[in-house]
């Protein structure tokens, strides 16, 4: 590997034993970090080549500047930030990279290693976040002997992440088919045949939407007392302002969020409340 970057000593009597043919090495021993290229958004011309920022894939180009499969390391802004890409690309000048010619480690395993890294905690810009590559090569790193070894880990790690992706789909679903229940129940109650027999009016009619009342953070006491926004409760206080149970709606930001306290409490002023007190116009609550 060309131009080996100069490396602290390193004291393998003090760093925990490997298994047998490993050994620890510093990063920079097993690859070079080499600086992507600028290119103006103005200046891609479209293609299939990607083109790689720091954080992912930001546009297309017709010409790549690396040699196949490529790691693409986030070196300012999302800083360490790992991306691959199965095809020659064009990483841009916020990234460092690594094809088949900067290492002889097997590209896959190498990615993996470097995510298990977390080279965003070597930020020590004080203004935009960037990483040295110097920082970067000084890590210590466990080294399988063989490439053959590195790629039978790297097959294993695509297998169990693999395995992780279809759990998380699951999950997803799940949470997303939990979420659609309660509407569901509510469509059995008000769209069902017995709901369709019942009185129909205008919400004016039954309920009126008194506004909330500011309550900035700084004013708020503490105590047993919900502050409640547009979106829930957002603080406690000592005073409430509503009698008993209360219905919250959103006013302003999550418009129309509908929230229930049992207690009495303070719904602020980018909501509506309806509480037992609230009078209705025009309803005759001696009927």
């Amino acid at each position: 590997m060309p131009n080996k970057p100069t490396l602290k000593p390193l004291n393998s009597s003090s760093l925990e034993p490997l298994k047998k043919g490993w050994r620890w090495v510093r990063l920079g021993e097993v690859c070079k970090f080499e600086y992507g290229s600028a290119l103006p958004e103005r200046d891609r011309l479209g293609g299939e080549v990607p083109v790689f920022g720091s954080n992912g894939v930001v546009g297309y180009h017709n010409i790549a500047i690396t040699q196949g499969p490529t790691i693409i390391i986030g070196r300012k802004g999302s800083i360490g930030q790992i991306n691959f890409s199965k095809t020659p690309c064009w990483p841009i000048d916020t990234t460092y990279f690594i094809d088949s010619s900067k290492t002889q480690c097997d590209l896959i395993w190498l990615y993996w290693l470097l995510k298990w890294l977390k080279l965003d905690s070597l930020n020590k810009a004080t203004g935009v976040p960037g990483l040295n590559r110097e920082d970067a090569y000084d890590q210590l790193v466990p080294l399988p002997p063989t490439v053959e070894e590195q790629r039978c880990i790297a097959a294993k790690i695509q297998e169990l992440m693999q395995e992780v992706e279809r759990a998380r789909a699951a999950c997803e679903k799940q949470l997303e088919a939990a979420k659609a229940l309660p509407a569901a129940y509510l469509r059995q109650v008000f769209e069902s045949e017995e709901a369709k027999k019942w009185e129909r009016r205008r919400l004016g009619e039954v309920c009126k939407f008194e506004y909330g009342s500011g309550l900035p953070e700084r004013d708020r006491a503490g105590g047993s007392v919900p502050v409640f926004g547009s979106n829930g409760v957002v603080g406690y206080h000592n005073v409430a302002i509503t009698q008993g149970p209360t219905i919250v709606i959103g006013r302003k930001g999550s418009i129309g969020q509908v929230n229930y306290s049992e207690v009495a409490c303070w719904p602020i002023d980018t909501t509506y409340y309806v509480d037992s007190s609230t009078e209705v116009p025009g309803h005759d609550s001696q009927k």
